[in-house]
């Protein structure tokens, strides 16, 4: 949680929840709960959601994208969770690509972008309130 603002208030993961479900009732995919399969403990999620935001230059691409409990990070499972997102995207949607976004020094997220075969392009970066974000494009799923 590092990266995304710390630890949420119940009612900002409330809000958080909703949008999820909302954006699974409109465009057939969002971000899903992980869970460990061993002991059914909660990890985190994962998952794809479209881009809505009206100052994002690739508004309407579809975004993929986790949030790990800092207990968990290193341990395989956003890789593993953020895989089957990926794969899901491109056989089950028939997308021609996604992006990935992180923080500008948030360098986990960008291994894991390369690790699943992303690479960044520069020029989608772009500055979004105080936070500078960097931006990835994934054209070619077969890494």
């Amino acid at each position: 949680m590092r990266w995304l603002g710390g630890v949420q208030s119940t009612f900002q993961v409330v809000q958080e929840v909703e949008y999820f479900r909302k954006a699974e009732l409109q465009d057939g995919f969002t971000f899903w709960v992980v869970e460990r399969i061993s002991d059914g403990q909660f990890l985190g999620f994962c998952g794809l959601l479209r881009i809505r935001e009206p100052y994002c230059r690739f508004r309407n691409a579809v975004e993929i994208g986790w949030r790990m409990r800092e207990s968990e990070w290193r341990n395989g499972y956003a890789f593993e969770a953020a895989t089957r997102a990926r794969d899901f995207a491109f056989e089950a949607l028939g997308l021609s690509q996604i992006v990935s976004r992180a923080a500008a020094g948030n360098k986990p997220s960008w291994k894991l972008m390369r690790k699943l075969g992303m690479e960044r392009r520069r020029e989608l970066d772009y500055r979004a309130l105080a936070n500078v974000a960097t931006y990835m494009v994934f054209d070619d799923h077969e890494v």
